[in-house]
């Protein structure tokens, strides 16, 4: 290999261990970052939207887990600002911080599940549907709840600089099921599913 060739690779190396280490920084350990992460400066419009979708799919592992601890404490507790006081598995998931605090465990367990059931699909999609992620967890999980929803958002928005755009600042009120007719994200689901099956 030529020196200017070993010289770039060296380069290209420090560059992406610089951004994964912001990038764990930021989502995995939870620490605020110095500045808002910045895909664009990821050097293409294809590299930020694969860090993108992998800070995404860290966050969903994160809910993911969050909804496991919930299931597994929950019982023990009326609402889930009550568990996430008292039990110290759950005092490292954000989320549980952001949403109604009123909530029973059971109740944000079926409406996590509900907000996130289309992320794995979506994040395996060549384009991303941003305004449908983001509508799902605001219809879903922070229905009634704008100050949980503008939490949420703004940490999200420390690796992935446009979660929630485009979305309407009004958060719906909540509905009797979450994730009901109502929600166009859902209907989506439901057609792509019908025509499938036909």
């Amino acid at each position: 290999m030529a020196p200017e060739q070993r010289k770039v690779f060296e380069e290209l190396g420090k560059r992406d261990t610089d951004i994964y280490a912001r990038l764990f920084r930021c989502v995995v350990k939870r620490v605020p970052p110095d500045e808002e992460f910045d895909g664009e400066r990821l050097g293409s419009a294809g590299a930020a939207d694969r860090w993108q979708r992998r800070a995404l799919l860290v966050h969903l592992g994160d809910v993911l887990e969050s909804i496991s601890c919930v299931t597994k404490c929950g019982e023990h507790y009326h609402t889930v600002g009550e568990a996430a006081a008292q039990e110290e598995s759950l005092a490292t998931f954000p989320l549980l911080r952001q949403v109604d605090s009123e909530m029973t465990p059971a109740e944000f367990v079926k409406a996590a599940t509900s907000a996130f059931f289309l992320w794995p699909t979506q994040l395996l999609e060549p384009e991303l549907n941003r305004k449908v992620i983001g509508h799902l967890v605001q219809h879903d999980l922070f229905s009634g709840n704008r100050a949980g929803w503008n939490a949420y958002v703004e940490e999200l928005r420390h690796a992935v600089p446009w979660f929630g755009a485009g979305l309407d600042d009004y958060v719906p009120e909540p509905f009797d099921q979450p994730g009901d007719g109502a929600n166009p994200a859902h209907a989506e689901r439901s057609s792509e599913t019908t025509r499938r099956s036909t």
